[in-house]
């Protein structure tokens, strides 16, 4: 593999990634917790996923499309399309990893052997919200998941904390 400074790497993968199309990329160390232990193919194999990071990257929905302004057959087709985006993203953040010599599987959404709502908080890339999703600052929970996940020397983010917790305790 090619020798690469784990910062400077974490930079350039989330400046691809913003560049394929997600609007935000976060790196995690990849609790092994967060994987499927159980069987997950026809063949009855667990997923392998042994890998020292997760780099998570969200893909936005239309808000007007998702919100029903387009009747319910523009919902559907809007988050089809963002989970087809998502797992492309993926497919070639991984694909570009590999070519640097590293170890690399894209996890695409409909195929993800982990649990994406605790490596996406692991990763800082909202809070974990009533709704059951991560919910964001800047996006709620108006996106879609893609994922690789890497043995490439990477920095983590650390998890954040904008404050969705405390509100709901106060709302109720």
């Amino acid at each position: 593999p090619i020798k690469m400074d784990p910062e400077e790497m974490s930079l350039k993968i989330k400046a691809l990634g913003l560049h394929l199309g997600a609007a935000k990329v976060r790196i995690a160390k990849l609790n092994q917790s967060w994987v499927y232990s159980h069987t997950f193919d026809p063949w009855g194999q667990a997923p392998d996923l042994n890998y020292k990071y997760m780099i998570c990257m969200i893909v936005l929905q239309d808000p007007f499309l998702i919100g029903g302004g387009f009747m319910h057959s523009g919902q559907a087709l809007e988050v089809g399309y963002k989970y087809s985006f998502a797992s492309m993203i993926s497919i070639m953040v991984a694909n570009l990893i590999k070519r640097l010599g590293w170890p690399a599987r894209a996890c695409p959404t409909f195929n993800a052997p982990y649990l994406v709502c605790p490596a996406f908080i692991d990763a800082g890339m909202g809070e974990d919200g009533r709704c059951g999703m991560v919910v964001t600052k800047e996006f709620g929970n108006n996106w879609r998941p893609a994922a690789v996940a890497t043995d490439l020397p990477l920095i983590p983010d650390k998890p954040v904390d904008f404050g969705l917790q405390d509100f709901c305790d106060k709302c109720k």
